[in-house]
């Protein structure tokens, strides 16, 4: 795969999570005028002295919020993900595509990206297009991260100045074609 610093990934762990940091920042672009495409999860409280489970997504550009997991009942086993709030996910991607917005954002890369499915398609198709790309990976799929993009040099570490660092960094879309309207000017 052909990647450049368009792309990376945000390094979790259990201790550090990036749900809470990543939303507030997403936000605080939108806010400043960025056009953002995908989900982000949405970081939900948890009990004193545990981790919450983020199991809402907000689409970042309409900001409608579904639940990517389903209750299955006490014994079920297997995976909770629902299918229709992954087919809406998918879809929002694919709209990345044509939108070109300054950044797209996909809330996780999981077990499914991990096994060669979820959404590694729409990964390659962002990436392959130039649109810049965020992601979240736990440190238990490095490895799978790893070997899907072919190293460690697209990751960061889950901490808010890395974040600010690579997002000022991104060349943006909106940005230049604003510039190019107050100036008469065309930029490249």
């Amino acid at each position: 795969m052909n990647t450049s610093t368009t792309i990376a990934a945000l390094v979790q762990t259990d201790t550090v999570r990036a749900d809470a940091m990543l939303y507030e920042a997403l936000h605080r672009r939108k806010n400043a005028g960025w056009t953002i495409r995908g989900l982000v999860s949405v970081p939900l409280a948890a009990e004193p002295g545990q981790v919450a489970k983020n199991t809402i997504v907000e689409n970042l550009y309409t900001g409608e919020r579904h639940a990517i997991m389903q209750s299955r009942g006490k014994d079920a086993r297997g995976c909770r993900l629902n299918p229709i709030a992954l087919t809406s996910a998918g879809d929002e991607l694919r709209h990345a595509l044509a939108a070109r917005p300054d950044l797209a954002v996909i809330n996780r890369f999981g077990t499914s990206e991990a096994e060669g499915g979820g959404f590694c398609a729409e990964i390659i198709d962002l990436v392959s297009a130039g649109i810049p790309l965020l992601l979240v990976v736990t440190d238990r799929y490095l490895g799978a991260w790893r070997h899907f993009i072919g190293g460690s040099d697209y990751e960061l570490p889950c901490s808010r100045p890395a974040l600010d660092a690579w997002l000022d960094s991104l060349p943006r879309q909106a940005a230049d074609e604003t510039q190019s309207l107050d100036t008469g000017i065309t930029a490249s």
